[in-house]
């Protein structure tokens, strides 16, 4: 028999900082760069983007600014 209590023990804002804080991982400012063929990767809070990762033309991780960005603005990126 599974113990489905612990499932009400799951902290799910931490769940989703951990997540937005792997994908930071994959792309920093400092000059480093991690090259691989990462698709439009979108990490949402609330519903709403809050951090954005893709990989570029060059095939490096790059970081899209998603603080300002609506579900509108990511659906018309991916149409192009």
């Amino acid at each position: 028999m599974v113990d489905h209590s612990a499932a009400a023990l799951v902290d799910y804002d931490a769940l989703r900082t951990e997540w937005a804080a792997f994908f930071g991982l994959l792309y920093n400012d400092q000059g480093i760069k991690l090259r691989v063929n990462l698709p439009d990767t979108l990490v949402l809070q609330r519903g709403r983007p809050h951090a954005w990762f893709a990989t570029n033309a060059e095939g490096y991780v790059v970081h899209r600014c998603a603080a300002f960005a609506s579900m509108e603005d990511v659906r018309q990126h991916l149409l192009k």
